[in-house]
């Protein structure tokens, strides 16, 4: 929504002067600032929280695919989250080296989850699914 305001009053700042020109400037710059800023925080702290940890968590714990599998995102999650504080704290930049590497185990987690789901599907072995058709049976 941001991008799509500053592109909004761009095309009104061509048109405008004096204080009506100072005044879209510091609109245009407050949310192209904003953009950057949900950027920043958008992907790498909801990836790593949300498919790193809390679904490595829950496919951990459900056992619906296998537990060595479900570590790599418990492990990858964190990772990420590190990554993303250190890119926070100008420790480096986003695409460098370091963040590229501590990016790969949760790449690895998301890309094998669901490789993993779409040719075998969930582990019918699995204390989840044994309930499910225990009580279907």
């Amino acid at each position: 929504m941001s991008i799509i305001s500053v592109v909004n009053v761009a095309k009104v700042f061509t048109s405008a002067s004096g204080v009506d020109a100072t005044a879209l400037s510091v609109t245009g710059n407050s949310l192209a600032s904003t953009y950057q800023w949900a950027f920043q925080w958008g992907p790498g702290l909801v990836a790593g929280i949300g498919n790193g940890v809390l679904l490595g968590y829950l496919m951990y714990r459900s056992e619906l695919v296998p537990r060595r599998m479900a570590m790599v995102g418990l492990i990858g999650g964190p990772l990420l989250i590190l990554s993303h504080v250190l890119i926070l704290c100008g420790a480096f930049k986003n695409g460098e080296g370091p963040s590229g590497l501590m990016t790969l185990p949760e790449a690895a987690w998301e890309l094998s989850l669901g490789i993993y789901a779409a040719w075998k599907g969930f582990r019918l072995e699995s204390p989840i699914a044994k309930a499910a058709m225990a009580t279907a049976n």
